[in-house]
């Protein structure tokens, strides 16, 4: 996104054909490919702070409160239009309700074995109890 981004900068700052309905065109095109050039960098991420934990995804970052969330876990479930088999984060909230985590996703384990989504999850139910 960033590169496509960036070619589309050249247009803009080369006037010449098209004329200025163009270079607004080629800006807000830049301005939307260096909005999600950040966002991608910086979705797929889970942090703790002292008071609530925080999810990003690409287009919406979610805040759950510590004394809403239950536990975390990891599960296989099918990811994506293509319905790819994944080993993804989940999060059980207070009242029962769970989510799957999407944006945290490894391939599962062949053999059985732990993956480092299952080491996330043990991580972020220690932080849950205080242990962070």
């Amino acid at each position: 996104m960033a590169v496509f981004g960036l070619l589309l900068l050249q247009g803009t700052l080369n006037p010449g054909k098209g004329g200025v309905g163009l270079q607004v065109a080629c800006m807000a095109s830049v301005f939307v490919c260096a909005v999600l050039s950040v966002r991608g960098f910086r979705s797929g991420t889970m942090l703790t702070y002292p008071e609530n934990f925080v999810y990003r995804t690409l287009f919406r970052t979610y805040r759950w409160p510590r004394a809403s969330v239950g536990q975390f876990g990891a599960e296989d479930a099918r990811v994506g239009v293509g319905g790819y088999r994944r080993r993804v984060l989940t999060v059980t909230f207070s009242d029962g309700r769970s989510r799957q985590l999407t944006a945290m996703n490894c391939e599962p384990s062949e053999i059985g074995g732990r993956t480092w989504i299952d080491d996330v999850a043990r991580d972020l139910n220690y932080a849950l109890q205080g242990g962070r």
